[in-house]
């Protein structure tokens, strides 16, 4: 899978600060994925592969201010019978 990664200084700039990721995975093995894919992107830029796997399940690259805040959208939205796990990064 080729997914052009735009870089993130220019995506910034080029558009407005999102609340809520624009697509949301419904398989819990997706959702686990991004829940892990947000959290390091948080902290650093990711290397292409994680970059490319990120906008493939949401649509866009984010900022880190914007990934911060999917993650608490998406474990606000979560309930504890979904059977997701936030708490765990595996892979």
């Amino acid at each position: 899978m080729n997914v052009p990664v735009k870089k993130a200084k220019s995506v910034q700039s080029s558009r407005q600060f999102r609340p809520e990721p624009p697509r949301i995975p419904e398989s819990k093995a997706e959702l686990e994925r991004l829940l892990c894919l947000l959290g390091n992107r948080t902290k650093a830029s990711l290397n292409r592969k994680a970059q490319e796997e990120l906008v493939a399940l949401v649509g866009i690259y984010p900022s880190p201010k914007e990934a911060s805040a999917w993650k608490q959208y998406l474990k606000a939205q979560m309930k504890p019978s979904s059977g997701v796990d936030t708490r765990v990064c595996q892979r």
